[in-house]
């Protein structure tokens, strides 16, 4: 009888021990390191929004530098306008995860270019542009004409064959430049779609204009910018409205 007493005194005993010894510790709150995504928030200007390959893309004009961004995810993608500030947030694959502020563009400016071809923008000198994965497509020296202007040029992002002949394709984005010793002037920063724009840059009563014309089978958009001395003043003298469908060019 004691005998049996003592063998169910220890199985007791060994019951009683704590599992803690054989219980890992988990951690549900524990993140994967691939998880974090790598997030930054810039503001800037709306330069243009269009569809490449079925992916929606805004491209976004902050510290002088031009952000291709993916705008799939973002449901209002069609309220997306050229020259609206915006703020926004995007990971290292450069896919838009927020935008936080949106502003329309003013309505004053778009009353203003009813009248007599007022000056709708003001471009100041800035830091030398980053030409990386764009190609000359168009220079002219200013030497002997203009002291400030050295020079006013186009750049493409088409690339060249072994002959040096661009290969073009639907859709490029164009650059233009008046480039003085102490930075540029960006006159022209756009995607253009099925198009390409030609410029005159001349003289009239000793002022320095530089013409732009847009064209392509669905737009037609003429304007001149013109130098005081300290700063190129746009003005807008045609601007197509509506459903453009262009039939013909020379």
């Amino acid at each position: 009888m004691k005998k049996l007493l003592l063998i169910l005194t220890l199985v007791f005993l060994v019951g009683c021990q704590s599992p803690s010894s054989n219980t890992k510790p988990t951690n549900e709150n524990t993140e994967s390191v691939e998880d974090v995504q790598d997030l930054k928030t810039v503001s800037g200007s709306i330069s243009s929004t269009y569809v490449e390959n079925d992916i929606k893309y805004v491209e976004v004009l902050s510290e002088n530098e031009v952000l291709k961004l993916d705008a799939s995810s973002y449901e209002d993608f069609m309220d997306l306008k050229k020259g609206q500030n915006i703020t926004l947030t995007y990971n290292d694959q450069n896919d838009i995860v927020e935008v936080s502020n949106l502003q329309e563009v003013e309505e004053e400016i778009e009353a203003e270019v009813t009248e007599e071809n007022p000056i709708v923008n003001v471009i100041s000198l800035s830091d030398k542009y980053n030409l990386e994965g764009l190609n000359e497509y168009y220079n002219l020296s200013l030497e002997g004409f203009s002291e400030d202007i050295l020079s006013v040029s186009i750049y493409i992002d088409a690339q060249k064959d072994d002959n040096g002949v661009f290969m073009y394709d639907d859709n490029h984005k164009f650059v233009l430049l008046a480039s003085s010793k102490d930075g540029d002037y960006l006159l022209f920063d756009q995607r253009v779609q099925l198009g390409k724009i030609k410029i005159n840059v001349f003289f009239e009563d000793d002022i320095l204009k530089i013409s732009l014309l847009e064209e392509g089978s669905a737009f037609l958009n003429f304007k001149i910018f013109e130098y005081d001395g300290s700063n190129f003043n746009e003005r807008i003298y045609y601007q197509g409205q509506g459903n453009v469908n262009m039939i013909g060019q020379s």
